[in-house]
């Protein structure tokens, strides 16, 4: 009995060396290297395929960079510029950055095809957004609301340097403005320069020049007398000086009425239709009442 469980003990032993050797060859883990991402560029999966342009990419001109940094990555504007150049909204994180990279569209794209897409999204392009992201781009941001359209659409096309560094201003524009207080009264209106005021605009110099001791009283009564000594000839031509001012004054106001009348309209536009649609939702609540109730 005792050599049975001596050499049963001895097996068991001759078993837990061989389970200590087994484990103790065990081949040891392989580390792999660590693959690195470059998280400056859209990741496949996280990022839009930026498109093939023959422009320079945004992010490498000197006015963009700058400026976009003003904004935020779900501002409006962004938002807006990253579904037209790459026809989705993109993700919180990635837009601003997928912009810098883009450098324009290939020839299957046309200025057309992007003026359409600005155009028949009026109610999302309002006059405003538009000229925010002209501010964005460094363009100007004058004309008619078809003017910018074009002119955005042909910049996109193939993006090049615009403005430089000392041309990015410390604050951004919002791209809207506020409307009159009523209670302050009619705006004022720009008066156009006299042909007396035109006269002594030029001729002070000179007159200063040859009385350097004059105050501004004196001057005032010398630049009167050498306009009463002109002849009427010679009041004519700054009288016609002074009808072209008042005709470009008025023509200018007028074009800031109409610019001003066009964003009330939309205004007006958005407001109807937030309305109508708090009036839709107001209906289909009333109606999913009614249901329960008859139920």
């Amino acid at each position: 009995f005792l050599s049975g469980c001596s050499e049963k003990m001895s097996e068991s032993d001759s078993k837990t060396e061989t389970k200590t050797v087994v484990t103790n060859d065990r081949p040891k883990r392989e580390r792999k290297p660590t693959a690195i991402t470059n998280i400056s560029a859209p990741v496949k999966g996280r990022g839009p395929v930026v498109p093939s342009g023959s422009g320079t990419p945004l992010g490498e001109l000197s006015y963009f960079p700058l400026m976009v940094q003003k904004y935020k990555d779900d501002d409006e504007v962004i938002r807006g510029l990253h579904s037209i150049v790459f026809s989705t909204v993109g993700t919180k994180g990635q837009r601003k950055k997928s912009l810098k990279l883009f450098n324009g569209f290939d020839s299957s794209r046309t200025a057309a095809d992007i003026e359409a897409k600005f155009t028949q999204s009026r109610k999302k392009w309002t006059l405003n957004l538009l000229k925010e992201a002209c501010d964005l781009l460094g363009l100007e941001k004058s004309g008619s609301r078809t003017d910018i359209c074009k002119q955005l659409a042909e910049y996109l096309v193939s993006p090049t340097e615009t403005k430089s560094e000392s041309d990015v201003p410390a604050t951004k524009s919002s791209g809207k403005k506020r409307k009159a207080d009523s209670s302050a009264g009619p705006k004022k209106k720009k008066r156009a320069p006299s042909a007396f005021m035109i006269f002594s605009q030029a001729v002070r110099p000179q007159v200063k020049k040859e009385n350097p001791e004059a105050t501004f009283g004196e001057l005032g009564k010398l630049l009167g007398a050498k306009w009463n000594e002109l002849d009427e000839d010679e009041k004519k031509e700054w009288k016609d000086k002074a009808a072209a001012a008042s005709a470009a004054l008025n023509a200018q106001a007028g074009d800031e009425e109409q610019e001003e009348e066009e964003e009330e309209d939309e205004e007006e536009e958005e407001e109807e239709g937030d309305a109508n649609g708090d009036d839709d939702e107001a209906d289909g609540k009333d109606d999913g009442k009614e249901d329960e109730e008859e139920s």
